[in-house]
């Protein structure tokens, strides 16, 4: 770590915002609650390590005051203005007239990855392996016939798996069509149809920029025999990542390092490589992907600023990497201060 960088920085200001509208109910709340504790574990790292350490709350209010902050580095963690949505990108495209550093994504990065169908676009025209989908705004609209159920139907601009249930794969065009309508009328955005890649799931997370880029050890999601007991599909839909009582939550596991034959994996790692440096992903980021039935690798999404929390997928594999979470949160700061630099 370049401790001359480190020492030249002072304040730390966290910027983060409040979601208070909970559009989707009982999802927008769960998910709220865990991401101020992440807010809280990362001002401890800071407050601990000697800085002097605020958080400024971005809303329509205190937006345009940023430029005011009297700060040495911003460490980004907000997803948008207070309620309003679709505006993640408006944070860093503020922050980069500043001239002071911060970290994570840029605006165009963001505007990139939080429509899923722009990021497999570009998976497409860098020869990255991405399931075959459709863009559904009219649940009449005919479905394209190299599409073969079951099929995945999501929100096409929502993360932190909201929109997304045991429901979401379907089977038949009865099943296309009202989960379609569900997405359209209850998220007001166009429904992602893809095809159902129903095997083996990863995390790939990384960090760095430029030539100096790391793939930390691979997680993979383990989904235990409740799954087919019940009759569930193996997803990482909201409730198994966020319902804490369900049997989802209880019998899905992280594996870390995952256990990947070697040659699959040298694979996986040049495509993710290629994948971070085409989207435009900057100081850390999370890709998600399957394998199919013949082992091949198949890219879903990537997850600018993905969570920081205790047990989120990135610290797991930062933690296998030999980091602690204090000095993972460190490292990230350094690597935003190196590109600033």
């Amino acid at each position: 770590m370049n401790t001359a960088q480190i020492n030249q920085v002072k304040k730390i200001t966290i910027l983060h915002n409040i979601d208070t509208s909970f559009l989707y109910g009982e999802e927008d709340i769960l998910v709220e609650k865990e991401y101020q504790d992440d807010i809280n574990s990362i001002r401890q790292v800071f407050d601990s390590s000697g800085f002097q350490t605020e958080l400024y709350e971005v809303d329509e209010n205190t937006f345009d005051g940023i430029s005011d902050i009297k700060t040495d580095f911003f460490f980004n963690l907000s997803y948008g203005i207070g309620s309003v949505p679709k505006t993640e990108d408006k944070i860093p495209k503020l922050l980069a007239t500043t001239g002071i550093p911060y970290s994570g994504a840029t605006a165009e990065g963001l505007l990139l990855t939080t429509d899923k169908a722009l990021t497999k676009k570009v998976f497409q025209e860098n020869g990255i392996p991405t399931p075959r989908y459709q863009l559904f705004e009219n649940p009449n609209t005919k479905i394209d016939k190299s599409l073969t159920f079951p099929l995945f139907v999501k929100p096409v601009a929502e993360d932190c798996s909201v929109g997304i249930d045991n429901n979401s794969i379907v089977e038949n065009q009865r099943q296309l069509k009202e989960r379609i309508n569900l997405v359209l009328s209850t998220y007001k955005q166009p429904a992602l149809v893809e095809k159902y890649i129903n095997t083996r799931e990863f995390r790939i997370p990384m960090i760095g920029n430029g030539e100096d880029i790391t793939i930390l050890p691979i997680s993979e999601l383990v989904f235990g025999p409740s799954f087919t007991k019940n009759n569930l599909w193996k997803i990482d839909d909201f409730e198994t990542k966020f319902v804490k009582e369900s049997i989802k939550y209880k019998d899905t596991n992280i594996v870390c390092p995952a256990k990947l034959d070697p040659e699959i994996e040298r694979e996986i790692k040049e495509f993710s490589l290629l994948a971070y440096r085409k989207i435009g992903a900057r100081d850390y980021a999370r890709i998600d992907i399957r394998l199919d039935e013949g082992n091949s690798p198949y890219f879903l999404e990537v997850n600018m600023n993905p969570g920081l929390g205790l047990e989120d997928t990135m610290i797991t594999s930062a933690k296998a990497a030999g980091y602690t979470y204090d000095s993972f949160i460190l490292k990230l700061l350094n690597i935003a201060l190196s590109r600033s630099n």
